[in-house]
């Protein structure tokens, strides 16, 4: 229930103390008003009487607006308080960073999150800039990316920034960061929500990482392809090889028995023409006929190196240990090698006189081979090639191959010997060839490798003992 006396009623007899000296105030003004309108003295009274209480009307009316207005900015300021309690509420309960931030990226407002995340307490952050904990590494980049934001004038932004703790550990956060203007439209600082995306961080640069290893690991899967579709190619060659050098070797074998009988029935004829017989087409005939006939046995010796080559690459694993001569074996690798050499490589020898070499000549033979391919096509232009050998203690051989080509990369000596390793072109080679030679030299008791070279190009050491079973401190 409201009190007798009204809220109105109270304002009115409020104001009835305040109206009486204004109504005094009034009377002195509004005798000389009535004496200059003529009007009677009595009508004074009702005059000053209508003006007090329009006055009071007036007053009575402005306080209940007055109290009105009052009520509802409390109402307001209640309402805004709370909204204030609620938002704060918020900034400081949530799972994201939040941080108001001046022009100059000054800290001006974190929430406890945020100073959680960064390991340090709000009041230290309070007087530090984000630029104290951005990352040395990310610093460029971060601020490359405001200076465009600014310039631009772009509303929210989104972005991953890398922050530093006070132990050194990285933190990695993405960033919402809203630009804050005035009215003139000038930039007052901006508003950061960040969450910590460190964890996905770690696992997107780990699954980069696998994701490289994967497609090396399919690169290096599918060269194995393609070096086993060449090994199976070169396994039906060694089958070829076999099958071609045995039918060869037998038109060799007639060729060479019709010649020897051909030299004979010539030497028989030469024996029954007599000398002085004038016949220019005869003279001419036993002139050029011991020519024709050295030229016919060359070419079946070659015929025959060839065929022994082939027999040799078919059967490279059946072959036994023999002794052979170290002067040979290497040039059979050159004459095999001859058609990558001849046309731009100049070939040095400097053999040294040593006894007999127990090995498997044709192994040998493809070792030396393969040094000389490798040689010729690691020069770009005329280049040279030197093969030297000497005697180790009486109980080892040494052999170099020399080149003046590009020459093996320090980074890359330790792996020349790896299967299917290979510095060459796709097509050029199968990075099989040295692999290879290293496992026949130590299949032979010795040891390969490739020297460092100052003055540029390639030098391959090759040591073997004299007798299979020697001593490894005579291999040494």
């Amino acid at each position: 229930m409201r009190s007798p006396m009204s809220h109105p009623g109270r304002a009115l007899a409020g104001l009835i103390p305040l109206c009486l000296p204004v109504l005094a105030g009034a009377q002195t003004f509004a005798e000389p008003l009535r004496v200059w309108a003529g009007l009677p003295g009595a009508s004074l009274h009702w005059l000053l009487l209508l003006l007090g209480l329009c006055l009071c009307a007036l007053v009575l009316l402005g306080s209940l607006r007055y109290r009105q207005l009052n009520r509802r900015l409390t109402a307001s300021r209640r309402n805004l308080a709370k909204r204030e309690h609620i938002y704060r509420l918020l900034v400081e309960n949530s799972i994201a960073g939040v941080a108001l931030l001046g022009p100059e990226a000054q800290f001006r407002y974190v929430n406890d999150r945020l100073a959680q995340m960064l390991g340090r307490d709000v009041a230290e952050l309070m007087r530090i800039s984000v630029m104290d904990v951005l990352d040395a590494d990310d610093r460029e980049r971060t601020l490359r990316r405001i200076a465009e934001h600014k310039a631009a004038r772009l509303g929210d932004s989104r972005y991953p920034v890398k922050l530093l703790r006070p132990d050194g550990s990285a933190l990695w956060l993405l960033a919402s960061i809203t630009p804050l203007y005035d009215e003139q439209d000038v930039l007052q600082g901006s508003v950061a929500v960040v969450l910590d995306v460190s964890e996905q961080r770690e696992t997107e640069l780990a699954l980069a990482a696998q994701n490289a290893e994967l497609r090396a690991a399919q690169q290096r899967l599918e060269r194995m392809q393609e070096d086993l579709v060449r090994t199976e190619r070169l396994a039906s060659l060694g089958q070829l090889a076999a099958g071609v050098a045995h039918e060869i070797n037998n038109p060799v074998g007639y060729l060479k028995s019709n010649l020897g009988t051909l030299e004979r029935y010539l030497s028989l004829l030469d024996q029954a023409v007599p000398a002085e017989v004038d016949d220019r087409r005869l003279s001419q005939a036993r002139k050029d006929l011991p020519t024709l006939l050295a030229d016919c046995h060359d070419g079946l010796r070659r015929v025959e190196e060839i065929v022994r080559g082939l027999r040799g690459f078919a059967h490279a694993g059946e072959q036994a240990f023999a002794e052979a001569d170290l002067k040979d074996v290497l040039e059979s690798a050159l004459r095999l090698a001859w058609n990558e050499l001849k046309y731009h490589v100049r070939v040095e020898t400097d053999y040294a006189p040593l006894p007999p070499l127990s090995c498997r000549a044709t192994q040998l033979t493809q070792v030396f081979v393969n040094l000389l391919v490798n040689a010729a096509q690691s020069m770009e232009g005329e280049g040279e090639v030197r093969i030297s050998t000497r005697l180790l203690g009486g109980e080892q051989l040494e052999v170099l191959v020399a080149d003046n080509g590009r020459g093996i990369a320090p980074e890359r000596r330790s792996r020349i010997f790896e299967p299917f390793y290979t510095s060459k072109p796709v097509g050029r080679g199968t990075g099989l060839g040295l692999a290879v030679s290293h496992g026949i030299i130590e299949g032979h008791g010795g040891t390969i490798e490739a020297l460092e070279t100052p003055g540029g190009g390639a030098t391959f050491r090759v040591r073997l003992p004299l007798r299979q079973g020697a001593s490894s401190e005579a291999r040494r």
